[in-house]
């Protein structure tokens, strides 16, 4: 493990793309034109695909990894006239088939177990520590000397570790691309690397190192939404990106985790949702309490409301409400919510057990 050059907080997940062929992605919307809700979407490929990415409104997902010809989406409601999407590789492949699941999707019976008793049941999931954890950056559990150096499976022909052969990348690191013995390298024509989905640019057409200083630099790309920086401890927060590695005709898929050896424990840790009037518009209050529970097991503790209030210049000293929707006042077709409908959303908030605050 290399030395700390910078305290760079977060997950970095970085996207190697050698390139000779390569299939692009892929995009399917489909409609919900059965007049009535579902429960799911069984879709049907021409070959086998990787599904990477879909709409959580069916966050279930079957086979919910690898390459398969058959998918299928399932735990949650889908309204009519809603829509679903997804997107695979290689983007060759086409939709042969689709079928509506018109009945919920339960998974196979297992033994009950009761919680214990006035405690109530929690959902698995990423949850907050506990609420006498601190709010501070904590950690430098970075691995010691006796971590152990990746070893390769007999089959692998391209694989990424860090500088010294570890399979653990921790962001303290740099990342290496290793080849099989015997693997010919002159098949590999260029190398593109993608941060956060966004073509890193300034990097040179071949290497076998992708560096520390080089992970952590910002050229000033509009896309990445950072100013140009070569600081080697720029923080690098929640990148993804999906790595694909082609050598002619062979398509490898690998994904790689640059870890890091801090960690940060909020006490508090609030979602934004928007204007109230813009859930109310789109959802029906059943479907927010869904959303909430979701909001709520993914660790959120609070939720944050807009009040939408207009001014008819920058500079105007008059803040008046917009009772109904005006699009030469609001492009985005918005108005002030009611209070109606401000107390009913307060009502859901409450009722699923988080905090709320209105601005």
């Amino acid at each position: 493990m290399r030395s700390f050059l910078g305290r760079a907080v977060g997950i970095f997940l970085i996207g190697l793309f050698l390139v000779g062929f390569i299939g692009l992605a892929a995009t399917e919307t489909f409609v919900n034109k059965t007049g009535h809700d579902v429960y799911g979407i069984r879709v049907t490929f021409s070959t086998k695909v990787t599904i990477i990415r879909h709409d959580y409104v069916f966050p279930d997902q079957d086979p919910a990894s690898g390459r398969s010809v058959e998918f299928t989406f399932s735990g949650g409601k889908l309204h009519k006239f809603k829509r679903f999407t997804i997107v695979w590789i290689p983007g060759t492949a086409e939709v042969v088939d689709y079928e509506w699941l018109e009945e919920e999707v339960t998974a196979p019976p297992q033994e009950k177990t009761e919680a214990p008793p006035e405690q109530e049941a929690q959902p698995a999931g990423p949850s907050l520590p506990d609420s006498n954890t601190p709010p501070i950056l904590y950690g430098d559990d970075y691995p010691g000397p006796d971590e152990p150096v990746y070893q390769p499976k007999p089959d692998e022909e391209i694989w990424l570790t860090d500088l010294e052969g570890h399979g653990d990348i921790y962001d303290n690191d740099g990342i290496r691309i290793n080849y099989a013995p015997g693997f010919d390298k002159s098949k590999v024509t260029k190398i593109n690397v993608y941060r956060n989905g966004v073509y890193m640019r300034f990097l040179p057409e071949k290497f076998d190192v992708l560096t520390n200083a080089q992970m952590k630099t910002f050229d000033g790309n509009p896309m990445e939404h950072s100013p140009a920086s070569a600081h080697t401890d720029h923080a690098i927060t929640s990148s993804t990106s999906t790595p694909l590695i082609t050598c002619g005709s062979y398509l490898w898929i690998l994904k790689k985790t640059v870890k890091s050896g801090f960690r940060w424990h909020p006490k508090e840790l609030w979602a934004e949702v928007g204007a109230v009037f813009g859930i109310h518009r789109w959802l029906i209050y059943d479907d927010i309490i869904e959303y909430l529970k979701l909001l709520k097991r993914a660790g959120f503790t609070g939720v944050s409301l807009d009040m939408n209030y207009y001014m008819m210049t920058p500079y105007d000293n008059r803040v008046f409400e917009l009772k109904t929707i005006d699009p030469k006042i609001s492009t985005w077709n918005m108005r002030t919510p009611s209070p109606a409908e401000l107390e009913e959303m307060l009502k859901a908030i409450s009722e699923v057990g988080l905090d709320a605050h209105v601005r």
